[in-house]
C-alpha cells in the first residue's frame, strides 16, 4: 500500500490518498478540498477509486467531498456517532457547505471493528476531538484524523468534543505496537514511539499508566 498526500492550502489539512500499484484501487481519507494533484495521482497512474473514507466530520476535512463523489461516483465512509457534528459543520458553513447537504451525507456508516476497503482497514472509535472520531488502522499505519498529531493532539473544546474521551482514545491507540507510523489530520508524520516520548498530552493522558 503506497500512502500519499497533499495539504488543502486554505484549511491546512491532510488529505491522503492510498493505492496498490499492482490492482490499481485506491481510497481517499478526509478529502478537505478539491484538490488537483489527487486528480492527477489517480488520473495519470489510471487508479480506480473506490472509496472515500473520513475520520470525522469538521467541514476542513469534507470540504471536498462532494467534488469527488461526483467525478468517481464512490461511497463515503462516516461513523454514525457524527450525525450530529456533521449536521453542525452544515450549519455553521453555510458559506462552503450549505447547499451540499445532501451531497456529504454518507453512503455507509461505521462503526468499532469494521474492516473496510481494499486495504482491510480496522475502524478504531477514538472520541474527544469529536465525539464520533474514527481511526482507520492499516497493518503498520494509523490515520489518526484530529486525534493524534506531531507533538500534540485534537482540540476537545469544540462542539461533542471531551477530554475524558480524549484520554480513553489515546490509551487505546497507545496499547498498539509502538512502531506504528501516524499519518495525523494536520502536520507531520510520526510514530507512536514518537509520541510517546516527545508528545506533552500523550504524556501527561498515559502518566498513570507507568
Amino acid at each position: 500500500m503506497q500512502v500519499r498526500s497533499t495539504v488543502a492550502a486554505y484549511f491546512g489539512e491532510n488529505t491522503y490518498l492510498l493505492s496498490d500499484a499492482q490492482t490499481r484501487q485506491a481510497v481517499l481519507i478526509d478529502p478537505g478540498s478539491p484538490l488537483p494533484l489527487l486528480v492527477q495521482w489517480i488520473e495519470e497512474e489510471h487508479l480506480t477509486l473506490t472509496d472515500i473514507l473520513l475520520t470525522h466530520a469538521h467541514v476542513d476535512h469534507i470540504a471536498g467531498v462532494p467534488y469527488f463523489r461526483q467525478k468517481y461516483h464512490v461511497p463515503v465512509w462516516l461513523s454514525e456517532k457524527e450525525r450530529d457534528v456533521l449536521e453542525n459543520s452544515i450549519r455553521s458553513y453555510p458559506q462552503v457547505l450549505g447547499d451540499l447537504r445532501e451531497k456529504l451525507l454518507p453512503d455507509h456508516w461505521i462503526h468499532e471493528g469494521d474492516c473496510l476497503t481494499p486495504f482491510q482497514l480496522k475502524v478504531l472509535e477514538t472520541p474527544g476531538h469529536t465525539h464520533g472520531s474514527v481511526v482507520y488502522q492499516s497493518d503498520n499505519a494509523l490515520f489518526t484524523g484530529d486525534t493524534l498529531f506531531f507533538g500534540s493532539v485534537g482540540r476537545m473544546d469544540l462542539f461533542s468534543g471531551s477530554e475524558s474521551d480524549m484520554k480513553k482514545s489515546l490509551r487505546k491507540l497507545f496499547s498498539l505496537p509502538e512502531d506504528y507510523i501516524v499519518y495525523p489530520g494536520h502536520d507531520i508524520p510520526t510514530t507512536l514511539k514518537q509520541e510517546r516520548s516527545i508528545n506533552p498530552y500523550v504524556r501527561y493522558y498515559l502518566q498513570d499508566e507507568e
